[in-house]
């Protein structure tokens, strides 16, 4: 099993912060809660430009921010 990276440890603590589970801020992004949830757990590290933009939207930060946070 491979470790969450830096930015699944982010996004999940964002998310939590925010009082949200994985499905609502998949909904929010317009993702699916599969693509959060293996995000989150390290499964998925091939991050598209689209899917920062749209996770950043929905945790109300930047995309600067998300990747500066998660470095």
């Amino acid at each position: 099993m491979k470790k969450p990276s830096a930015l699944g440890k982010w996004v999940s603590k964002r998310r939590i912060e925010l009082g949200m589970n994985q499905k609502e801020l998949a909904d929010l992004a317009n993702l699916t809660p599969a693509l959060i949830c293996m995000l989150e757990n390290g499964t998925s590290q091939d991050v598209k430009t689209e899917t920062l933009k749209r996770l950043a939207r929905a945790l109300n930060v930047t995309v600067e921010e998300l990747l500066k946070e998660s470095a």
